[in-house]
């Protein structure tokens, strides 16, 4: 299971925002796992609402390249937390929430990579 907890700074689209990633969730549906499906949690720990219209959480395998997104829409309210679903397994006995967002993206229950992105464009890979 790939399970980032605490809160995660983002950089979207030039700039910082107070909308950070607080979990990530892969290996959902997996025949050890107990959800059904893999998720990104998405939380606004700033004072005041914040669209996220038009915005995306873009997915890679930890070595490869950014190919998979799901699109966001609506306003997060100060404090607000927001569940992305993303792709079901087979295995699980525990349904999520209802989330806020519907995905497809199938990630990794050990390793990958993921971004909170302001927009839609493919996030350039970046050497580090």
């Amino acid at each position: 299971m790939l399970h980032v907890p605490g809160q995660i700074s983002a950089v979207v689209g030039g700039g910082v925002s107070s909308v950070v990633i607080s979990q990530v969730y892969g290996g959902g549906g997996n025949a050890t796992a107990t959800l059904k499906n893999d998720f990104v949690e998405i939380h606004n720990r700033g004072a005041v609402p914040v669209s996220v219209q038009d915005w995306s959480v873009q997915y890679a395998s930890s070595t490869g390249a950014f190919s998979q997104l799901t699109r966001l829409t609506g306003t997060l309210a100060a404090g607000q937390y927001m569940l992305i679903q993303e792709a079901a397994g087979t295995g699980g006995s525990v349904d999520l929430p209802t989330p806020h967002i519907d995905g497809t993206i199938p990630m990794s229950a050990t390793a990958g990579k993921v971004a909170l992105v302001r927009g839609t464009a493919g996030v350039a890979p970046v050497a580090l």
